[in-house]
């Protein structure tokens, strides 16, 4: 049996159901994990069902900047 350590970006991609530009955003952003080898951006799959879950959101400086910009919007409401 082959175990996967790390997927590139649009494997990772296809295997969730997003695109590969979408997956770049997170990582930017800091939502998603990711490892820079040389070009390539590879996503471990334990990360992968991390982020699907929505448990625990990686420490970073991408985190902060994302709560704070929540933050500023406030609350969200839709005109009819």
């Amino acid at each position: 049996m082959e175990q996967t350590f790390a997927l590139g970006l649009k494997e990772a991609a296809a295997s969730i159901g997003l695109s590969h530009w979408t997956l770049r955003k997170y990582v930017a952003q800091g939502e998603l994990r990711a490892i820079r080898v040389g070009r390539r951006i590879l996503i471990e799959p334990t990360e992968l069902v991390r982020f699907l879950k929505g448990v625990g959101r990686p420490t970073s400086e991408g985190d902060s900047k994302s709560a704070n910009l929540k933050a500023e919007a406030g609350p969200t409401t839709r005109s009819k």
